[in-house]
């Protein structure tokens, strides 16, 4: 028998933060994978620069 769910606990499993907020945590990770800069033909793929 298998489930939808799975339960995972342990070291790197909590699901709750211990300080600050998931909002900022999330504002923070959108802003390292953002891209650092952006010039005017940044949407051009390399051939039609």
């Amino acid at each position: 028998m298998s489930s939808a769910i799975v339960v995972e606990a342990g070291p790197g499993k909590e699901d709750r933060m211990a300080t600050g907020s998931y909002l900022g945590l999330r504002q923070r990770e959108r802003k390292l994978s953002a891209p650092a800069t952006a010039t005017a033909d940044s949407y051009l793929p390399d051939f039609l620069k």
